[in-house]
């Protein structure tokens, strides 16, 4: 697999992003610091060989975000499974970038982007 390093924003720490809480909440019967998951449809996918990424209405994502005792972010995870779409060229070989340098609510965050010769996509993000 090949490896790249993704040092700039990518499009999928801006989803990331509006999904953690920026207020603390969570439900009466549930404390504070209790996880709270979050999941949907539609994601950017991104091209092998650094194209700008488009969106995957097919594609489906999952959240985790964790507040400390005091409502402070303390966690966030973030993962999505997607296809490539008309217009982009998937590798001959599986590609593997490497998520650097990455912040969701001051949360250093590391991850990756996977791209298959057969079109499919996949992110993992972490941020702690």
């Amino acid at each position: 697999m090949k490896t790249w390093n993704l040092a700039a924003g990518i499009s999928i720490l801006a989803t990331a992003a509006m999904m953690l809480p920026m207020t603390a909440s969570a439900a009466p019967d549930k404390p504070i610091n209790a996880a709270t998951t979050d999941s949907g449809t539609s994601c950017w996918v991104h091209e092998a060989d650094g194209a700008p990424y488009a969106v995957d209405a097919e594609c489906s994502w999952h959240s985790v975000s964790k507040l400390d005792k005091d409502g402070n972010p303390a966690s966030f995870t973030y993962q999505d499974k997607g296809t490539l779409q008309d217009g982009q060229t998937a590798p001959s070989a599986a590609v593997k970038i490497a998520i650097e340098g990455m912040s969701v609510s001051g949360m250093p965050c590391t991850g990756t982007e996977v791209v298959t010769p057969s079109g499919q996509y996949s992110s993992d993000l972490k941020c702690k």
